[in-house]
């Protein structure tokens, strides 16, 4: 009987140790959630931000290129490579 409730009380403890292994793999769990969802905004803050920079990067090129002596064929072409994206992106609004 003596062997019966040591093993009952050595069950008891191993089940009050995974028990308590559990909540810490919750606890664990809910940081690193927390940690992935700051992650993921910081990314769309960059990637947003990358995107800024690209079309600034282009605009000043455009400026530049204007600053020379101007060349009419090249400033058409640019014209129309901006008038299409602007087409593109109504084209995507519309939907």
């Amino acid at each position: 009987m003596a062997d019966q409730i040591k093993l009952i009380n050595s069950i008891g403890l191993k089940m009050e140790s995974l028990y308590n292994k559990l909540v810490e793999a919750k606890e664990e769990r809910d940081v690193l959630l927390k940690s992935v969802d700051r992650l993921e905004a910081e990314l769309k803050i960059a990637n947003d931000n990358i995107l800024q920079l690209e079309e600034k990067n282009k605009m000043l090129g455009i400026a530049r290129s204007t600053q020379g002596k101007p060349d009419t064929s090249e400033m058409k072409a640019k014209i129309s490579e901006l008038v299409r994206e602007v087409d593109q992106c109504i084209a995507l609004l519309n939907r």
